[in-house]
């Protein structure tokens, strides 16, 4: 039976040795890629810090994002506000028996997304003992003006002092924000690093990866970069914020090395089948959408199709030439997917 994971290719046991491990016999062990992984705690890292890690890191540059603008900082600095689980001094006669206390959750909301001005709010919801929500109120209003400056005011005059708190803290936070990026700007640059290694999944949700051998290279400067951003934060950690330190020594980056093996192969070429199965139906939809609503597209967004389709061509023949094969569903999907785009440019214009 073909193995469809690296679980059940090898049982309860991965082999996974060091490059050019020796085997029982003697023989050397020919290496057919990494398992790799990696994980990125809640942070905030300085442009200064993050390029600095790349710079000893030996990433090139062009993977560095970009500036934060006004808008992800603002949204980022009041999401964090948000509390759960705030006392309440009054009890509630909300129940037939006794009295019970009340507590808040401080919700942020939003008002308007789009324009010059961005509005959020902050909701009260009061809830009983056991959860249940008794009441709702806005109680402020939270705005990046046109100018990107932070107007935050309240809605009432009866605030909760943890409500005043979270005011006085909207513009510092923000400010913060416009000159830092958070985790999930860090583990989008590593996956646009990744995204040129020719990761295939191995389970559908993510989180495991092969990367083949001659990647070898990418995937160290990305270990020495994760080690290098780790240790520029924390030695600007003071010992009073130890639990950042915490945090910090959660992120991490594995790479294991796998030893060539026919049931390894057998499972890596089943899960690139699903990874252009499911891409390559990402695709065809979208495509399709766009014929449906639209009479016409950009150059550029006729350009990310090609280009999406033209990567999955790439890793197709790459993964043929390491599993000495031809993955034939994979193939079958990625035809189906060309043919789309030929058919969607013959429909519809490009502006």
């Amino acid at each position: 039976m073909e193995a469809k994971s690296i679980g059940d290719a090898a049982g309860a046991e991965v082999v996974a040795l060091g490059a050019g491990s020796v085997g029982a016999s003697g023989q050397r062990l020919a290496l057919l890629g990494y398992l790799f992984w990696f994980s990125v705690s809640e942070m905030a890292v300085g442009r200064e810090d993050l390029i600095g890690a790349m710079e000893d890191s030996g990433l090139q540059m062009r993977f560095a994002p970009g500036d934060v603008s006004a808008r992800d900082a603002f949204r980022r600095a009041t999401s964090s506000l948000a509390r759960s689980g705030v006392p309440m001094e009054e009890n509630s006669q909300s129940r037939l028996f006794g009295t019970e206390r009340r507590r808040a959750n401080l919700l942020i909301r939003d008002v308007r997304t789009r324009g010059k001005c961005i509005i959020r709010q902050v909701v009260r919801e009061v809830v009983d003992s056991v959860g249940a929500t008794l009441e709702h109120k806005v109680v402020s209003q939270l705005e990046l003006t046109a100018t990107d400056g932070i107007v935050a005011f309240p809605l009432t005059s009866e605030l909760l002092e943890e409500e005043r708190d979270l005011l006085s803290k909207v513009r510092p936070n923000f400010e913060k924000a416009r000159f830092s990026y958070d985790s999930g700007s860090v583990r989008r640059m590593v996956f646009r690093v990744l995204s040129e290694c020719a990761l295939v999944p191995l389970r559908a949700s993510g989180g495991v990866y092969f990367v083949p051998a001659k990647h070898e290279p990418t995937i160290r400067c990305v270990e020495r970069f994760v080690a290098e951003l780790k240790d520029s934060l924390k030695r600007r950690i003071s010992e009073s914020e130890e639990s950042e330190h915490r945090g910090l020594d959660r992120t991490l980056v594995m790479a294991v090395e796998l030893v060539d093996r026919d049931d390894y192969r057998d499972a890596i070429a089943a899960s690139l089948d699903e990874q252009v199965d499911r891409e390559a139906n990402v695709l065809i939809r979208e495509m399709a959408d766009v014929l449906k609503r639209q009479r016409s597209i950009t150059k550029r967004r006729q350009e990310d199709f090609f280009a999406r389709v033209w990567s999955l061509q790439k890793s197709v023949s790459e993964y043929e030439v390491l599993l000495e094969r031809e993955v034939s569903d994979a193939r079958a999907n990625l035809e189906l997917a060309q043919r789309e785009a030929v058919s969607m440019l013959s429909r519809i214009e490009v502006r």
